[in-house]
């Protein structure tokens, strides 16, 4: 696509957020999105292991089965909650995922911990962070979280990698914070943490909250699955040597 479309399509989320998410956002067909404490929770239609209406979790599918039964979760942290939601669907179906949209940044272990409320709190959790809630997701993610992605980040700031998991860093080479990111995975790096950064070229920045307007959008889809997968299936290797199954 142009850039004048992705530039219109990003003014569009300024004036407009829930238009412009629609018409810039495929819709994903078998899922379902409902209001929950503190977000957005979107799974596939007929998941096993949601809250009932009472609020209490309801049963699991065993781990890895097939069906509707939940195999992770995923907390998405995101200055425009309503950009995320093809992102969610996608996630949710190809995951078998229960993911949360978080409604806001300010306290970001506090939504981690609704989000396991909502679902099997035994489940393992990813937090993914876009644009600048990037540091709202490093922060989130020291709470035993396995994984934690950042797409497009921005604004992190000086970072203790301490407690920080395998991580996956989604950025185009082209991007006008390039440096910055760069910045941020030596800072995870040399504080022991296993960093994936493919640089990418000819990926837009934008494709989480624009995927029909950006370029390089399934590449980006298809790593971060890949990434989530294997951090939470039956082969992963991330309490033996974290960062080892990164490719």
């Amino acid at each position: 696509m142009s850039a004048l479309s992705i530039t219109v399509a990003r003014w569009g989320l300024r004036i407009a957020p829930r238009l412009t998410a629609r018409l810039a956002a495929p819709r994903v067909r078998g899922t379902t999105a409902s209001a929950v404490d503190g977000g957005t929770l979107v799974v596939t239609t007929g998941a096993s292991g949601v809250a009932d209406a009472s609020g209490a979790p309801g049963s699991t599918g065993a781990s890895g089965s097939s069906g509707h039964g939940l195999r992770t979760v995923v907390v998405i942290f995101s200055p425009r909650p309503l950009a995320m939601r093809w992102l969610a669907a996608t996630l949710a179906k190809r995951l078998s995922a229960a993911v949360v949209i978080v409604d806001s940044i300010d306290d970001p272990i506090a939504a981690v911990e609704r989000a396991r409320f909502h679902v099997d709190s035994e489940l393992p959790v990813t937090v993914v962070g876009e644009g600048s809630a990037a540091a709202a997701a490093l922060d989130a993610s020291r709470q035993q979280v396995r994984r934690v992605a950042l797409i497009a980040p921005r604004e992190v700031g000086p970072v203790d990698p301490a407690g920080v998991p395998t991580t996956l860093i989604q950025d185009s080479e082209s991007s006008p914070s390039r440096a910055e990111t760069v910045a941020l995975e030596r800072a995870l790096r040399s504080g022991g943490v296993g960093v994936r950064e493919p640089g990418y070229r000819g990926v837009t920045d934008g494709w989480a909250r624009l995927p029909r307007v950006s370029s390089g959008t399934q590449r980006a889809l298809d790593d971060l699955v890949q990434f989530v997968e294997r951090g939470v299936g039956p082969t992963a290797t991330f309490d033996v040597i974290p960062g080892w199954d990164l490719h």
